[in-house]
């Protein structure tokens, strides 16, 4: 069955005979008289909310047409599917409003109403062919389509999702990153589209690398994004220089307008360059600001501006590495650099559970509340050597272990317990490092702390002085 046959059943059988469709418009292709033998069939359905059923609709369709292989109703999307056995797909977007038409009719790039409406309801025809004039009308006058409001449109939304991608970076949301990267890349190319004086279909642009030579298409496909965090100030930094291309080649903006514009992505780019990077006093306001600082591995940004930005800013002058001796080697510290800066490099690595003996006496923990547990338990001579060897009335630390999640989350959750921050506040805190934080493990690590009395009895068991103990509160604490 041709598409042209489809297009007919559904105009002179289905659509009359379907309770609760006010009107039915063709779109797409069919609609401007551009399609070929492969192009999907394309409705838009005006449909009342009380009348109007999806699986009587549905039933209707089966007994209309012939050659249907499945037919799925995509409630997200609000839309019918059908799938043919021997031509392509047609879709059927529903809406209960009248202008809820009004997206895929201008984005159809439709000249005449009346290649698109097929069938209307009398009651509500007339309102309906003078609303897509007005549409119409105001498309040629440009009030709608205009490439400089398009373009700014754009524009603003690119800075909206980019930011959206690079909070996630920060907090350490690999799937978030890449769905709102790949939003920002596609508004991006948008833009490019424009430039090169398109502006028809630029909601999907087609064909786009038929605008790149080689090096740039080459550059191009660099843009895709990845899961993996340790790659994302690479891909956002592309992605940015992408982008100003796109909106430099658009040509309506400023040059003024242009720097504001890279001015705050730029602080953007810089705020969220270190994954997992702040002070420990802005959730946990008992905590001195500017006294603590977690992160993740801080030696992956050390040839980087960032580490000086990082380190400059906040006056830090003591790395506490927890990471494992295999972790460091990956990634070692330039040591030079670090003197270069008068940093203090306290390597104080933090053991990880051994194994697993908990299951008898805690057969409801999960492997990572064990863990956690462990990260109490298993690590006294760490937090010994941990709170005697820092001064904090003297340093600016750093702690980071790989992610800066798990065992730096401990670490920070026992700073706060001592300082007598409510569960909620370090809750919160760990929490704030997203990725897979699973609040039941940090739970697992406050409940073994205090098993063992709370965080003082806990850190005397360790073998740290009651005068080291109240040394730390005193200096660390806000005063």
């Amino acid at each position: 069955m041709k598409q042209e046959d489809i297009i007919k059943t559904m105009t002179d059988e289905m659509f009359p005979k379907s309770k609760g469709l006010n009107a039915a418009l063709l779109m797409g292709s069919f609609a401007r008289g551009t399609f070929t033998t492969r192009s999907d069939i394309d409705f838009s359905l005006w449909v009342e909310k009380d009348g109007f059923v999806v699986e009587d609709f549905i039933s209707q369709l089966n007994l209309c047409l012939p050659g249907v292989k499945d037919i799925r109703f995509i409630a997200l999307r609000e839309k019918f599917v059908v799938y043919f056995s021997d031509c392509p797909k047609m879709e059927l977007a529903i809406t209960m409003q009248m202008s809820g038409l009004d997206k895929h009719f201008l984005g159809s790039e439709i000249e005449a109403k009346e290649k698109s409406i097929v069938f209307a309801n009398p009651e509500v025809a007339p309102a309906l062919r003078e609303h897509l004039d007005a549409i119409l009308s105001e498309k040629k006058q440009g009030l709608d389509t205009s490439k400089k409001r398009l373009v700014k449109d754009l524009v603003d939304k690119f800075i909206y999702e980019f930011e959206n991608a690079s909070d996630m970076h920060r907090r350490s949301d690999s799937y978030r990153f890449y769905f709102d990267y790949n939003i920002a890349l596609h508004v991006a190319i948008q833009l490019l589209y424009i430039a090169q004086g398109r502006i028809d279909f630029y909601y999907s642009p087609r064909n786009i690398t038929k605008f790149f030579d080689k090096q740039h298409k080459e550059e191009f496909l660099e843009l895709a994004c990845s899961l993996a965090l340790p790659e994302a100030n690479k891909k956002k930094r592309q992605l940015l220089n992408f982008f100003y291309n796109a909106i430099e080649l658009c040509g309506c903006h400023s040059e003024k307008e242009i720097d504001d514009i890279k001015s705050f992505l730029e602080y953007i780019y810089q705020r969220d360059y270190i994954w997992n990077f702040r002070d420990l006093s802005m959730l946990c306001k008992k905590c001195r600001p500017r006294v603590i600082f977690r992160s993740s591995s801080f030696s992956r940004y050390q040839d980087s501006d960032a580490f000086n930005v990082a380190v400059e800013k906040n006056g830090i002058t003591t790395i506490v590495d927890i990471r494992d001796e295999k972790e460091k080697q990956d990634k070692p510290y330039d040591r030079k650099l670090l003197n270069d800066y008068h940093i203090r490099y306290l390597p104080l690595p933090m053991d990880i559970m051994r194994s697993l003996d908990y299951d008898s006496e805690f057969p409801h923990y999960s492997d990572m509340e064990k863990e956690y547990r462990w990260f109490a338990l298993g690590n006294k001579e760490f937090f010994r050597k941990f709170f005697t060897e820092i001064d904090t009335s003297k340093e600016v630390i750093m702690i980071h272990c790989h992610a800066g999640k798990d065992r730096t989350g401990s670490v920070c959750a026992l700073i706060g317990l001592l300082l007598g921050e409510s569960d909620e506040v370090l809750e919160s805190e760990y929490l704030e490092s997203e990725m897979d934080a699973d609040v039941r493990n940090i739970r697992s690590f406050i409940a073994t702390v205090r098993e063992c009395g709370g965080a003082e009895e806990f850190l005397l068991s360790c073998g740290v002085s009651t005068q080291t103990i109240e040394r730390w509160k005193a200096d660390t604490a806000v005063r």
